[in-house]
């Protein structure tokens, strides 16, 4: 049988980018890959009985490429003059001449790819020509390490060195880096948007891996490798061993653990949103009563009251639920001081490539709700609190920073007082105007989000309290928990310690799909483009 259709559709591409590999240039690479397919069209396949189809094509490319430099050999000398390679006069030597071209890159990027001191020790040996005394003088170390270390380094070159041609390629991902509790480094951040950073973390998630493999899987030089290493070590977002090798120290969410988890939020949460939706409704008129500062309609401050609602009883139910099962966990307390979870996962994109299958409804809501995208702030010594939930289906991602919330503290004096503002005053209700939080009007300013005092804060706790204790069935929104972790634990690898296991399974954290259901069947109104500046945002005292 023929080089079939199947096979050279299947290797079309592996064959082109041999052919580029070896010319660079885009039409000598057509003719070679032309002369490839012919020379494998001639081959009688399953008389061969071939084992590994990928080595075989791959020695048929290299024999072809041998072949199409000696025919072609006149032609690229005279097309590359001087800097082409020097060919001996023997036609048969021609092949011999470029396999030990390619040995020697192969070998310069063997040797980069060896950690810091076997590659210092290879290079300062072998290409300096330093003796064992001079190496040791010069790295600090023993000359005897000197010498182990050269030995190992040469084994590690020479088990890599087969050219096999089966190497398997890595396949670069971007992780969606984020944190549970509280971060304030600079790590953080570059990990949320250093590619290379979150690749590192994603080849040593599960596997303990030295620098010298790390560098080989992702293709990248150990040099480039060695300061990202340290700086993910500093903040114990990896860990390394006595042995040099290094293991992420965070859970990533693969595409699996996301698709379950947004399934379950979907079709479990609707019976708690409604549930929820109906102590607020009830409660509404009572708490407008009491009075808050702020100029809210009511459209708007019935997300902000269910916002504030739902983070009380939802902590609740997890302290029931945690001390039932036994998933009691902290924070991890960072070297420099900062307490948070690193809350890596798969891109939503590379999650949806590989969830064609998951229906339109969970396709949205994976898109525009998932995940809890809520911020806590407390600002002292004054003792004010705040909520804000930022999601993609509600509004974009806002920052509500300490002097806004002194800002709105001020604005609620200045009513109380019946005041004018300062020129500081001013400025700083310039910022609350420009971020929404309020609108200038002819007597003064406007604040748009409520304010509760201790007072109005109390009563708007005792309102809920009594109608959620008339209305709630808490024993059943406990099983829907409690399911949750049934439903996820399979999931979570047994490599990830207790305490992190015991977050993961205590994070249905359903703030989000509430709101979403609530306002996907009518319950809560759809906020305008300019009420989605300030809407879930809700600040009280205590």
């Amino acid at each position: 049988m023929k080089f079939s259709e199947s096979l050279i559709s299947e290797y079309a591409k592996k064959i082109y980018g041999f052919a580029y590999s070896k010319t660079r240039d885009t039409f000598e690479a057509d003719d070679l890959s032309q002369e490839i397919v012919l020379a494998l069209c001639g081959i009688a396949f399953p008389e061969k009985q071939i084992d590994n189809m990928d080595a075989y094509i791959y020695k048929i490319c290299r024999y072809t490429w041998s072949k199409y430099l000696r025919k072609n050999k006149p032609h690229r000398e005279s097309l590359c003059g001087n800097e082409c390679i020097d060919f001996v006069e023997d036609d048969c030597s021609v092949e011999n001449d470029f396999i030990a071209a390619e040995l020697c890159d192969k070998l310069r990027r063997e040797i980069m790819y060896l950690g810091k001191i076997r590659r210092e020790a290879i290079i300062l040996f072998y290409y300096d020509g330093k003796s064992g005394e001079e190496i040791s003088a010069f790295l600090g170390i023993p000359a005897a390490t000197v010498r182990w270390h050269l030995h190992k380094a040469k084994n590690e070159l020479k088990e890599r060195f087969e050219l096999t041609g089966n190497d398997n390629i890595y396949r670069p991902v971007r992780l969606s880096v984020g944190h549970y509790g509280w971060e304030n480094n600079d790590i953080m951040h570059e990990l949320k948007s250093d590619t290379l950073m979150q690749n590192i973390c994603c080849v040593c998630f599960g596997t303990a891996l030295a620098i010298e493999e790390i560098s080989r899987t992702l293709g990248v030089a150990a040099v480039y490798l060695e300061d990202k290493l340290d700086k993910l070590c500093s903040m114990e977002y990896m860990t390394k061993s006595e042995k040099g090798k290094y293991r992420t120290n965070f859970f990533i969410r693969d595409a699996g653990y996301q698709i379950k988890h947004s399934r379950y939020q979907l079709e479990k949460t609707m019976p708690i949103a409604l549930a929820y939706y109906n102590v607020v409704k009830s409660a509404f008129t009572e708490i407008t009563q009491n009075g808050f500062t702020g100029t809210v309609s009511d459209d708007i401050l019935m997300w902000d009251i269910m916002l504030y609602f739902m983070m009380s009883e939802i902590g609740e139910t997890d302290c029931r639920m945690i001390k039932s099962l036994g998933l009691e966990h902290g924070s991890p307390i960072r070297p420099d001081g900062t307490r948070h979870w690193v809350r890596g996962a798969v891109s939503a994109d590379e999650v949806l490539k590989s969830a064609d299958m998951i229906g339109d409804d969970l396709m949205d809501f994976f898109k525009t709700a998932n995940g809890c995208g809520i911020k806590g702030m407390n600002l002292t010594p004054i003792n004010v609190h705040a909520f804000q939930l930022d999601s993609p289906f509600l509004c974009d991602w806002r920052t509500l920073t300490a002097n806004d919330i002194s800002a709105i503290r001020r604005i609620c004096a200045l009513e109380v007082e019946n005041s004018e503002p300062n020129e500081f005053d001013k400025s700083a209700i310039a910022e609350l105007v420009k971020k929404g939080y309020a609108v200038r009007e002819d007597d003064g300013f406007k604040l748009l989000v409520p304010y509760f005092n201790a007072e109005q804060a109390r009563k708007l706790d005792a309102v809920l309290k009594k109608y959620a204790d008339a209305q709630l069935d808490r024993d059943a929104i406990d099983k829907v928990f409690f399911g949750y972790v049934e439903h996820m634990k399979k999931l979570i690898p047994d490599f990830i310690c207790e305490n992190e296991r015991n977050h993961y399974l205590t994070s249905y954290d359903p703030q989000n799909t509430v709101l979403y259901l609530l306002m996907k069947n009518g319950k809560l109104k759809t906020p305008s483009d300019s009420k989605k500046k300030y809407i879930c945002t809700i600040l009280w005292e205590k």
